[in-house]
């Protein structure tokens, strides 16, 4: 179908429809692993795409430039590939090339450009950068442009996506915030995302339930009360389950990839920390003997 469409658009030439129809297919063999067939497509998009003169009429026909989109995911398959150098040039190049073409107004467009690469950006060490761009682009965008009470489709990502990128700028030097955010991942209706929201930002790299999750991990790092620890692993557990479960592959689908190699070391350390407190619960009540 994706190729079917990429065929009649071409034939159409008409650059708006048909960069759409190239963005696709990147996107489409990107889920699936298949990364230089993912290049070509962004290969041919990038020789015809030009953001001062398109940008605007693919907003028009999709909602959002869903062909620039395909930068912040070329950055994703260039991590997927172990060329670090590659993903954060293209990470700069959405940031400080494509972005200012971009209507500010249309912060889900934003959201959406920059989500793979915040990522990337925080793997690299760069979580301050991150957050920084996330906030400047994305959030505080959507404050000066709508009135209160207003809302967009990742709107309730940001909050927990600016405290991740906090706690990561700030290891080993506890962030002011640090029992604000406590209190925040204690509260368990706090982490509850629609399936809507995960899934969508699963495709894109990264589910929310996976960043709530390392939330509450970073957080036990910093926590010394062990009644505090034990919730916050609990907690973390339940929603990075939900995230696990969403991105495992099915059938003859590989799962999302890029979003289960992001919650996979964090279950699994949360994991082995509530494993942790049981066999010491066991040890105080006798069940352990030794010698």
């Amino acid at each position: 179908l994706v190729d079917k469409f990429i065929t009649q658009t071409e034939l159409n030439g008409d650059p708006i429809h048909y960069g759409r129809a190239l963005a696709m297919k990147g996107e489409v063999y990107g889920r699936l692993g298949e990364y230089d067939k993912a290049f070509e497509a962004h290969r041919r998009l990038e020789m015809i795409y030009d953001a001062d003169l398109h940008s605007v009429l693919v907003c028009k026909a999709y909602g959002s430039d869903r062909v620039a989109q395909s930068f912040g995911h070329s950055a994703r398959w260039h991590m997927q590939q172990g060329n670090s150098e590659e993903a954060l040039r293209t990470c700069l190049y959405v940031v400080n090339t494509l972005m200012p073409k971009m209507e500010a107004r249309n912060v889900h467009n934003a959201c959406v450009m920059l989500w793979p690469g915040l990522w990337v950006m925080k793997d690299m060490g760069l979580a301050s950068e991150a957050r920084k761009h996330f906030d400047e682009l994305v959030v505080q965008k959507f404050s000066e442009h709508y009135a209160d009470g207003a809302t967009t489709w990742a709107l309730a990502a940001y909050t927990p996506t600016l405290m991740l990128l906090d706690l990561c700028r700030n290891q080993g030097d506890q962030s002011e915030r640090i029992d604000e955010y406590t209190a925040w991942a204690l509260d368990k209706k706090n982490l509850e995302i629609n399936s809507s929201l995960n899934g969508g930002l699963a495709n894109f790299s990264r589910d929310v339930d996976s960043i709530n999750a390392e939330i509450c991990l970073l957080l036990t790092r910093v926590t010394e009360e062990t009644d505090i620890k034990k919730r916050l692993v609990e907690n973390g557990i339940y929603v990075a389950q939900l995230s696990m479960e969403r991105t495992r592959p099915k059938g003859s689908s590989k799962g999302m990839i890029a979003a289960r190699q992001q919650i996979s070391p964090v279950y699994e350390e949360l994991k082995g920390m509530a494993d942790g407190f049981r066999a010491a619960g066991r040890a105080v009540r006798g069940e352990f003997r030794v010698g």
